[in-house]
């Protein structure tokens, strides 16, 4: 009768641990979810802000690329009608990821400045990461473009 109770109460015991377990890892993966979720929304809202102040400097410098250009300096690389802003993690402005002497460039955000013949600039917030992830996927061929859509994108008018 002993040996009954005490093999019924070890059953019990495995199946609450295994409930647990199981409740345990769903948890986590909600939180990281949530976590990714979080570091999804701080790029956003800190992206809208650079696009944002490129969109007013753009406006400001009366939709001159030079003197936009020369604004970022050595942050940021231009060809032809398009100004390439490179920011870090921590979205600090960072050199050129292309010229940068490091075996790991730290440029993960991307601002580009287009300007198109009417004056009207388009600015678009790049995600680095997803970029790279995207292009170094082996399954696409050179046939098929590769297509990266940015985190944010905004048009702006200078001021004449």
């Amino acid at each position: 009768m002993r040996g009954t109770k005490t093999s019924l109460f070890l059953v019990e015991l495995m199946i609450s641990l295994l409930l647990f377990a199981f409740c345990a890892a769903i948890c986590l993966q909600i939180f990281n979810a949530a976590s990714e979720q979080t570091r999804k929304s701080e790029a956003l809202s800190k992206g809208v802000f650079r696009a944002t102040e490129a969109a007013e400097l753009y406006k400001a410098m009366g939709g001159d690329m030079d003197a936009l250009g020369e604004h970022y300096g050595w942050r940021a690389m231009r060809v032809d009608n398009i100004l390439i802003a490179y920011f870090d993690e921590a979205w600090e402005p960072v050199g050129n990821p292309i010229l940068s002497s490091s075996i790991t460039p730290s440029a993960v955000y991307e601002v580009h400045v287009t300007r198109g013949d009417d004056g009207v600039a388009k600015i678009c917030v790049y995600d680095r990461k997803i970029t790279n992830w995207v292009s170094e996927m082996p399954s696409y061929s050179s046939d098929t473009p590769i297509v990266i859509e940015p985190i944010f994108s905004i048009d702006v008018k200078a001021v004449a």
